[in-house]
C-alpha cells in the first residue's frame, strides 16, 4: 500500500515537473488560451508565491528552483539522485526528438498553439544544427544527432559517478530511446481514430494537434482503405 501512495506521488510530482518545465516557455499572451492556459492554472500558486522571495523575479528561474526541490524530494522519497537525473535526461532527451520529428513532418504546426510552443523548446537546437547545414531537412537530421551525442555524453558521465563499468555503447541506447517513440506514434494514430467516430471538434488545439501528427501516416493509408460507409475510419 505504501508502494502504491508513493508510486502516485511519485507521479504527480513528475507531472507537475513537466508543467514547470512548460512554464519556461510559455509568453503571457497564451495564459487566456484554452489548452496552454493550464499551465498557469497548474503552476501560478507556486510561482506567483515563491517569485516575490528570490533576487531574481524571474518566472523562469522560479520556475527552475521548484523542479529542483522537487527532484531532490524524490531523492527523500528513496530514489538514487543519479537515477533521478538519468530520467530526466531521457524523458527530455525523447522529448526533444519527438518534437523534431513531428515539426519535420507537419508543415502547418505554426497554426496550433501546442506545436507552436514545442517547436520553442527546440528553437535552441535548431540553432546550433543550423550553423552547419541551411537545408531544412539537413538542420532536422543534425539537431537529432547533436542530442544523441549529448544524451549519450550524459549516461556516461552518469554512469562513472554510479561507479559503473563495462563497454555500454551509450549512443545505442539513446537510439533505443527513439525506436520507442513509436509506442506514441501509435496512440496517436488509434486516439485520431476512435475520436473520428465522434465527430470532435476541430477546432479544439488536441484534435488539430494529434490530427496534424497522424495525417502523413494516416492519409496513404485512407486513400487505399476509405472510411467504412464513408464514416468510420478503420
Amino acid at each position: 500500500m505504501d508502494g502504491l501512495i508513493t508510486g502516485l506521488l511519485v507521479a504527480v510530482i513528475d507531472i507537475y515537473i513537466v508543467l514547470l518545465f512548460l512554464r519556461i516557455f510559455v509568453t503571457e499572451r497564451e495564459r487566456y488560451d484554452s489548452v496552454l492556459g493550464l499551465v498557469f492554472t497548474a503552476t501560478d500558486p507556486i510561482i506567483s508565491r515563491l517569485r516575490p522571495l528570490l533576487p531574481w523575479r524571474s518566472v523562469s528561474v522560479t520556475a527552475l528552483i521548484v523542479i529542483v526541490v522537487l527532484l531532490l524530494f524524490k531523492v527523500l522519497l528513496g530514489y538514487n539522485i543519479l537515477m533521478v537525473l538519468r530520467g530526466v535526461a531521457d524523458t527530455l532527451f525523447q522529448l526533444y526528438v519527438l518534437i523534431i520529428i513531428i515539426t519535420a513532418t507537419v508543415r502547418e504546426y505554426y497554426i496550433n498553439p501546442i506545436a507552436n510552443l514545442a517547436q520553442r523548446l527546440v528553437r535552441p537546437v535548431y540553432a546550433v544544427a543550423a550553423l552547419i547545414a541551411s537545408q531544412p531537412l539537413a538542420i532536422h537530421v543534425i539537431s537529432i544527432g547533436l542530442l544523441v551525442v549529448a544524451h549519450a555524453i550524459v549516461r556516461l558521465i552518469l554512469r562513472d559517478f554510479m561507479g559503473g563499468s563495462g563497454s555500454e555503447f551509450f549512443i545505442i541506447s539513446s537510439l533505443h530511446l527513439i525506436v520507442n517513440l513509436t509506442v506514441f506514434f501509435t496512440y496517436v494514430i488509434v486516439i485520431n481514430a476512435l475520436l473520428s467516430w465522434v465527430s470532435p471538434d476541430p477546432l479544439n488545439p488536441i484534435v488539430q494537434l494529434l490530427t496534424l501528427i497522424a495525417a502523413p501516416i494516416t492519409d496513404p493509408t485512407r486513400r487505399v482503405v476509405p472510411p467504412l460507409g464513408g464514416v468510420i475510419d478503420i
